[in-house]
């Protein structure tokens, strides 16, 4: 059956009619016999990649496309009804995709680097490893396109792909690789990037850029020309002598601005820039709008301020920016990791996978647009203050008589009390300052996320300022224990370190009759298994007075105890964290210190320009290693000791506090205030806050009220 019967018989089935003939066979249709062998990326892959490097507004748009994507947070819902879905992020089977893509990535750099391949070359290959019988997904590797030939198949579609490399060739599976793609009008195997539609007008950019270059280089046009009034002359000698002392005197760019001190008879005539060179500034100007408009960027997420007063507002051309550019994307990628990768993880058919764009600022509706209807709906007696938080920012009301009854303007009292004996002056006054917090709260640009706790600040009033300055103290308190900790720890790293570097050294230098031999190796000059003892026997002693200091100092602040030879899990605790901070450390140092005896063996070195690039690795990773691990083991101990301490005062709950200034990660912003069971897990996943540099800690509390 031909391309015209199938589609005829597609359309017949659709009108309720009966086919012609069998099913449409896509992958028959799609298969051509000639690349049969695979199918190369576009030619142009090498010239998208170096774009990225050399032209500005290529790398900026990239760049904002990519940063403002990884920071969006990612979810796995199930969906109940139509209406109704359930957040199962937390489920552990889940962090491959929201926490731990891979061993060698971030979540952000895996996010960046998926859209940036993307944007680049139109495609963004998943290598998805699982484990030896196949039936779990361990890590998903974002792949470099132009590595990668699709094998095309006419039953299958896919027959699966290679991946090439220099000398490096192997065979991936179909169903070990995810092949995220931009439509490509030109190929049902391969994406089409989005330079591809801006090409000539980046070529003619890089065009007038080299002949401007050249230009300036062989010194093209004069800026200026010299000249003898009528009446002067001057002899071929004496002119001679002249022109070269003007080039010493005011030639090159050093002595640009310098004042001109012309001989009797001369006269500086400055030339204009020409229409060509006017010409040449406008063509850039219109590359980088080509630009731009192919990858949906306003100006002002570029930086050009000039273009974003003329052309619209930074809020109209953010929004803009994420509901027509950014907002797409999401959507083309959420059903993808719907359909490939959601199954591989859950045998539940009800998940979905979504971007969460409800946090992202210029997708809100204008504040100052709402603000103005709740004030005026509350004066004019319209609405109830209550109403107007569930109707306009969609928050529950606040339990207080005062916020369900409706106003009128003037004094604002309440309607139904408009014909009744005045109030006492003081619960006027009341009523009406509590009206003006609210009206002025409303007025605010306050993220929606703090509206509701600014409502219940003015509701708790006292009673708030009190639990603030109550845990002001305990953090205090909790910040002379983490201090003093970390400030001993950092100077055990710091002698540690200084003492494993001289130990490597040594030996290094007694390799002299192996050197550029196999016998070299890792081993032979950085002995694991004593620096890993080391490590631990001196730790250990330190991360357990953390541990006891910040455990007693919460039973002091709750006024109970805290016994820490009778807790078993501080003893395990101890012992487990002192072996696993050791391990990690040395690993990572033993990783550095091969890598760099490889590529010195490789590269003839000798033993003493070895020793150079160990001693350099060490001053300068040393420092800023010892200064992280201390922070991280320190903070980790002491959230640990006040979670035991909890326990062993027979609390059951406990409250995750952040430090609520600028620098708190946006993964743990939504984590203030969580409440969660002693013992399971936080939104997160983790029981306590333990990230590296960590910075926050828990506070114990009875349970939900």
């Amino acid at each position: 059956m031909n391309i015209g019967d199938a589609l005829i018989s597609e359309f017949r089935e659709v009108q309720g009619l009966a086919p012609v003939a069998k099913e449409v066979d896509f992958p028959r249709m799609a298969f051509q016999p000639h690349l049969a062998r695979g199918i190369p990326p576009d030619d142009n892959s090498d010239e998208f990649r170096e774009l990225y490097s050399i032209q500005a507004t290529i790398y900026r748009c990239v760049f904002v496309r990519g940063s403002n994507f990884a920071r969006v947070p990612k979810k796995v819902v199930k969906v109940i009804d139509e209406d109704t879905t359930e957040n199962v992020s937390q489920n552990s089977a889940f962090d491959v995709l929201l926490k731990n893509p891979n061993p060698f990535q971030t979540p952000y750099q895996f996010w960046e680097s998926t859209l940036g391949y993307l944007d680049l070359q139109g495609e963004a290959p998943w290598a998805l490893v699982k484990n030896k019988s196949g039936s779990k997904l361990l890590a998903i590797i974002p792949l470099r396109p132009d590595k990668i030939k699709v094998i095309p198949d006419s039953e299958n579609l896919i027959a699966g792909y290679v991946f090439e490399n220099q000398n490096t060739r192997f065979a991936i599976p179909a169903d070990e690789m995810v092949f995220l793609k931009y439509f490509n009008p030109n190929s049902d195997f391969r994406g089409l990037s989005p330079l591809k539609a801006a090409m000539l007008d980046v070529e003619l950019d890089l065009r007038a850029i080299s002949a401007n270059k050249s230009m300036l280089a062989t010194g093209g046009l004069p800026s200026g020309v010299l000249s003898l009034t009528d009446g002067t002359e001057m002899d071929p000698g004496e002119w001679e002598r002249f022109k070269n002392n003007f080039r010493s005197e005011y030639g090159g760019s050093t002595k640009r601005g310098s004042i001109m001190l012309l001989d009797t008879g001369v006269t500086w005539e400055q030339i204009q820039l020409t229409l060509q060179e006017l010409e040449y500034m406008k063509g850039r100007a219109f590359t980088q709008d080509v630009v731009r408009m192919v990858y949906g960027v306003p100006p002002i997420m570029i930086g050009d301020f000039e273009q974003a007063t003329i052309k619209a507002s930074s809020f109209t051309q953010e929004r803009t920016f994420w509901s027509e550019t950014m907002t797409p994307i999401t959507h083309m990628l959420s059903e993808v990791i719907t359909k490939e990768i959601l199954p591989l993880l859950s045998p539940d058919p009800n998940l979905k996978f979504i971007y969460d764009l409800s946090e992202v600022p210029a997708l809100q509706a204008d504040r100052a647009v709402q603000s103005k209807i709740v004030k005026d709906g509350i004066a004019t007696g319209q609405v109830t203050p209550n109403e107007g938080r569930s109707l306009i920012f969609g928050l529950d009301p606040v339990s207080d008589p005062a916020l369900d009854q409706h106003y009128i303007a003037g004094n604002l009292i309440p309607i139904a009390s408009s014909g009744e004996e005045p109030q006492e002056e003081s619960t006027v006054v009341e009523t009406v300052k509590l009206l003006d917090g609210v009206v002025k709260m409303l007025e605010s640009k306050t993220p929606v996320e703090q509206v509701n706790r600014e409502m219940e600040t003015i509701q708790k009033g006292l009673d708030g300022r009190k639990a603030d300055e109550a845990l002001f103290k305990v953090w205090k308190s909790l910040e002379r224990i983490r201090e003093r900790s970390i400030t001993a720890f950092d100077r055990l790293m710091s002698r540690l370190f200084d003492e494993q570097r001289r130990a490597v050294l040594n030996n290094l230098r007694k390799q002299v009759a192996f050197w550029g031999g196999k016998q070299v190796t890792v081993n032979t000059v950085f002995d694991y298994d004593e620096w890993v003892m080391r490590f631990q026997e001196e730790g250990e002693p330190l991360i357990a007075r953390a541990l006891k200091e910040s455990a007693e100092d919460l039973a002091d602040n709750v006024g109970g105890t805290y016994d820490i030879s009778g807790d078993p899990r501080a003893a395990t605790f101890v012992n487990f964290e002192s072996r696993q901070y050791a391990v990690r450390v040395n690993s990572t140092t033993q990783g550095k210190i091969d890598t760099i005896l490889r590529e010195a063996v490789g590269n003839n070195l000798s033993i003493a320009e070895t020793a150079t690039l160990i001693n350099k690795y060490y001053e300068s990773n040393a420092p800023f290693r010892a200064e992280r691990i201390a922070r991280t083991e320190m903070v980790k101990s002491t959230n640990a000791g006040r979670v035991f301490s909890m326990q062993q005062n027979d609390f059951e709950w406990h409250v995750w506090i952040t430090q609520r200034d600028t620098r708190v990660r946006d993964e743990h912003i939504s984590l203030d205030g969580e409440m969660a069971r002693i013992g399971s897990s936080f939104s997160n996943g983790d029981s306590y806050p333990q990230s590296i540099s960590e910075r926050c800690f828990t506070i114990p509390s009875r349970g939900p009220r």
